[in-house]
């Protein structure tokens, strides 16, 4: 097992090792390749039930219903991304969840038929016209979730492959084929909301404006147990 690749990774904030005192207490920053983006944290009260929770391996970060998390980071803002392809790895548990179908995270295109969705029980990927990729999972347990857009050449050549991929814990669970031409392109940041729906508690997010492989994938759900 190796560090996580650092190549073409453009965001990475980590709840681990944050406390609710202390220097910094109430920041969360990526400073990564050059680019720092500090989320605006808001509604938390900065204990072990509003911030950040700590048990016995890891820190993460409680959001409950009133309190969110907005990074000012547009992932799908740079037509880079979904030519080259893109990594969104997103590490957190939910609990206390009184609807499954509720919207943890959402960042699609305008139509809202192309991007991602995370709910409090299912990881979706769109990708227009109905069709997409998703898997459910269950509250109480972490889950470290990768969505992957493959890189797109040109029609006809053998790098357009146009897959969206989903894994879980480093294993691929899902893949898609997209028409091309197909549009993620949205000016929505990564904004992660506490509803009455469920709690989340959220470690990790990471973004490439590339595509990792399986093992790297796997590599950096393995680096962190």
């Amino acid at each position: 097992v190796k560090p996580p690749r650092t190549t073409n990774l453009l965001l990475n904030l980590t709840a681990r090792g944050k406390m609710n005192k202390g220097d910094g207490y109430n920041e969360w920053v990526s400073t990564v390749n050059g680019k720092t983006y500090k989320a605006k944290l808001e509604g938390f009260q900065w204990n072990k039930n509003s911030g950040w929770g700590e048990d016995d391996k890891i820190n993460r970060l409680i959001i409950r219903d009133g309190s969110s998390v907005e990074i000012p980071f547009y992932p799908f803002n740079d037509k880079n991304n979904y030519t080259e392809g893109f990594t969104f790895e997103f590490e957190f548990t939910t609990t206390n969840v009184y609807n499954e179908n509720g919207e943890i995270c959402n960042i699609t295109n305008y139509d809202g038929d192309s991007g991602i969705v995370i709910t409090a029980s299912e990881a979706i990927f769109r990708v227009g016209g109905g069709a997409q990729v998703s898997t459910k999972y269950k509250s109480g347990k972490t889950y470290r979730i990768a969505f992957v857009k493959t890189r797109t050449g040109a029609q006809g050549t053998l790098e357009n492959q146009r897959f969206v991929k989903i894994y879980v814990n480093g294993v691929l669970c899902g893949i898609e084929e997209f028409s091309y031409g197909t549009s993620f392109a949205n000016a929505s940041p990564i904004k992660i909301i506490g509803t009455k729906d469920a709690t989340i508690e959220l470690t990790d997010i990471t973004f490439y404006n590339s595509e990792l492989s399986d093992d790297e994938i796997l590599n950096n759900y393995m680096f962190y147990r």
